[in-house]
């Protein structure tokens, strides 16, 4: 599924394995300045992996109340370089660096778009690992569906 583009493009697009999601920063993310608040970053990475996730036919819904799991964040990192502003439209890249029985990696950059080019400046990173829980809030390995699609990604790509 990697390098096809999404059935709906409000989804974003795949390219080289790397799942492109546009966004626009709105007034409800910003502080008083105009500038986004650090907390939101969390937000349109989440909305961003949602959505790369959905364009590979993982639907969380359908995984929770078909196999009674979801996705949860066990880890996140973030790098902050510059900041996003009221009414800029970004891009977040997410890439998908392993599958495990229990666990996923990613890492999510977001990106300023000037004229309808991706800034070669990133804004922020995230490092992020989700973990598969039950009802419970136990750790579980994911659906075979979950880990099939995630594992289609080409991972060899590291260190163009």
């Amino acid at each position: 599924m990697g390098n096809q583009e999404a059935k709906d493009p409000i989804s974003g697009i795949w390219l080289d394995n790397i799942h492109r999601y546009r966004t626009r920063i709105y007034y409800d993310a910003t502080d008083a300045g105009g500038i986004v608040y650090h907390a939101d970053y969390l937000t349109l990475a989440e909305h961003a992996r949602t959505e790369s996730l959905r364009s590979c036919e993982i639907n969380q819904i359908d995984i929770l109340v078909e196999q009674g799991v979801s996705l949860a964040v066990r880890h996140c990192s973030i790098d902050y370089k510059k900041p996003a502003r009221l009414d800029d439209l970004i891009e977040i890249q997410t890439e998908f660096n392993s599958v495990s029985g229990a666990k996923i990696e990613a890492n999510q950059t977001i990106y300023k778009i000037t004229d309808g080019i991706v800034d070669e400046s990133w804004l922020v990173q995230l490092n992020v690992q989700l973990a598969c829980i039950n009802s419970r809030g136990r750790a579980t390995r994911f659906p075979r569906l979950v880990r099939q699609a995630i594992s289609s990604m080409n991972f060899d790509h590291k260190g163009r």
